[in-house]
């Protein structure tokens, strides 16, 4: 790794599609305006990534994606993590209307990557980066999943899940039947490595939601934790099918009991008492012995819901997040541009590649730079 400063105007910089999209940040402004960039860019030369998508960083026009004549440019380089000073840099030094100190110039240093130090996967390069420097939230290893795997099922799932607004936890309890299995590292590491998240089942995952949705149960309860962990509590050492017969048989006053719930009241006792009170009612308006019999054995319930109800279902919910974005109101006069990543996230659905696997981070340095090795690199 090398690394040297130059006139960040003289040198053509790309982000790649896998980089996390740049959000405004006042405390990095403040800072960049007051002291410049502190520490060195991370960049590779485009053309050592040229099978990777780039896209240029939108400041002097559109965001649109790199030919490969514009890769194979001696002064092309790809930023691997600094994408938010950079821009933030290039914006301030843009506005006219507002000061910033001598140190704030033009001039950044760099430390340039090379093909051996992010070696089979400048992904899991990337995430290891951001992992070390600032802390990548839940949601960024999510959006960086569906990046990479834009036609999978199961990040598209977990993708639409987080849209309705459900944590990770309560998505890998959905799609994993667990709070453990689905989280940011076994997200990277499918991502990266294709390692399997253990007991992922996307599909089951969305008709359990689907079942309890369809039964009248709130977006408050379906959001939450607690109707799930009473699936998954119920299904052990049984099915999860035996867990279903008792949503299957909640009457209205049970539904109204559990959507009236309010947050200090919402816990797994307290619901899993409403529901089995439910069921003992089911059993005691039971005409025969016959009828109590057939309640209590259940049937098939997650054959209730088809594979085009779940490829609508996902779809819908990521449209739900494009469509969330798009209405978000924008931003008051002279703040950082949202750099968005393309949607590649809004392909149909295909049926392929469900994981369901059992119990889940230059400039043109050209050849004027006095170039030294890096003792270290800087985040």
């Amino acid at each position: 790794m090398k690394f040297g400063n130059r006139n960040i105007n003289e040198v053509k910089f790309a982000f790649l599609q896998i980089n996390r999209a740049v959000e405004n940040n006042k405390e990095l402004e403040a800072t960049i305006r007051e002291f410049g960039i502190i520490q060195p860019i991370l960049i590779a030369h485009a053309s050592d990534l040229k099978e990777e998508r780039m896209f240029t960083i939108g400041i002097s026009g559109p965001v649109r994606e790199l030919t490969d004549e514009e890769k194979n440019a001696e002064n092309c380089y790809v930023v691997l993590d600094g994408q938010h000073r950079l821009t933030t840099l290039f914006w301030i030094l843009q506005d006219k209307e507002r000061k910033y100190s001598e140190k704030c110039t033009e001039r950044v240093r760099f430390c340039i990557a090379e093909p051996e130090d992010w070696g089979e996967s400048v992904n899991k390069y990337i995430i290891a980066l951001n992992s070390s420097a600032k802390v990548w939230k839940s949601n960024d290893y999510i959006e960086n999943a569906v990046t990479v795997k834009p036609t999978d099922e199961l990040t598209k799932t977990i993708k639409g899940f987080k849209n309705l607004g459900l944590s990770i936890s309560t998505v890998s309890r959905y799609i994993c039947l667990n709070n453990r299995s689905l989280n940011p590292n076994s997200l990277a590491l499918y991502t990266s490595e294709g390692k399997s998240i253990t007991n992922a089942d996307c599909k089951r995952g969305v008709k359990i939601y689907k079942l309890l949705k369809n039964k009248g149960m709130s977006k408050k309860l379906l959001n939450t934790r607690y109707m799930i962990d009473f699936v998954i509590e119920k299904s052990v050492g049984k099915s999860v099918n035996y867990a279903l017969n008792f949503i299957n048989h909640i009457d209205d006053r049970a539904l109204e009991e559990l959507n009236n719930l309010s947050a200090s009241e919402r816990d797994n006792y307290t619901i899993a008492n409403i529901i089995e009170k439910s069921f003992k009612r089911s059993l005691d308006r039971a005409g025969s012995e016959a009828e109590r019999n057939s309640i209590k054995d259940g049937r098939d319930y997650l054959m209730d819901i088809s594979n085009e109800e779940i490829y609508a279902f996902i779809n819908e919910a990521i449209k739900l997040g494009t469509a969330k974005r798009e209405k978000s109101p924008k931003s008051k006069p002279k703040k950082l541009p949202v750099i968005s990543k393309p949607k590649d996230v809004s392909e149909e659905v295909n049926n392929n590649n469900i994981a369901s696997e059992e119990t889940e981070k230059n400039e043109g340095l050209e050849e004027t730079f006095e170039v030294k090795e890096c003792v270290a690199a800087t985040a």
